[in-house]
């Protein structure tokens, strides 16, 4: 057997696996699918002691990847009459999971405005501050569209951030066909044995 033949068959496997590998990248949406979100939840300040704010807001997550999304968010958090404090923070997200799944682990951080409101002896006092948080969260579906998220954020301003979202997401059909095709074809060349072609592509649905 010639070195040129062994050559096509050690390469054979390899192509199956590389196909096998990236077919889940290409069966997953294009990025362009969006998820509205409200969020409410528990946070704590610390000053000379903890300082326990209510957590409402809500966010938008714009996908520019398969995996990578950016996320905009909007929060309140209500301590008291005399302790509230606004934020506006662009977040970065990584999924971990496909998006035909059920349960979506993510990362998420970001880091944004803080605008503070206090009483004070002689009146409300107003100052801006920066904001910064990572942690963790989980999407779980409830259908196709709908979901909740559970999600924990260590970082500053506040300290710990505790929260649980519900999500609706638009451009993506979870129980749809997805819309893509591969093959792999291996044939004999006029010498006898060679490999034919890899053609991998999108179609539509």
């Amino acid at each position: 057997m010639s070195s040129k033949h062994t050559n096509v068959i050690l390469v054979q496997p390899l192509i199956f696996g590389l196909v096998l590998w990236a077919s889940p990248a290409f069966g997953e949406p294009l990025a362009g699918v969006m998820e509205l979100r409200g969020t409410v939840g528990y946070s704590n300040f610390l000053d000379e002691g903890p300082l326990h704010h209510l957590v409402t807001g809500g966010s938008a997550r714009f996908f520019v990847t398969n995996r990578i999304a950016v996320e905009p968010e909007f929060l309140f958090m209500y301590r008291s009459s005399q302790d509230i404090d606004f934020q506006i923070i662009p977040n970065l997200v990584f999924e971990f999971a496909k998006r035909q799944s059920r349960f979506q682990p993510y990362a998420i951080g970001g880091v944004g405005l803080q605008r503070h409101r206090e009483l004070t002896g002689i009146g409300y006092y107003w100052s801006n501050s920066w904001t910064g948080s990572a942690g963790v969260g989980t999407k779980i579906f409830l259908s196709d569209r709908l979901y909740v998220a559970p999600e924990f954020r260590l970082g500053l301003e506040p300290l710990v951030r505790i929260t649980a979202s519900a999500g609706y997401e638009v451009g993506f059909h979870r129980n749809s066909e997805l819309c893509s095709c591969g093959s792999l074809n291996v044939g004999n060349s006029s010498n006898g044995l060679g490999l034919g072609f890899l053609r991998m592509g999108l179609q539509d649905c």
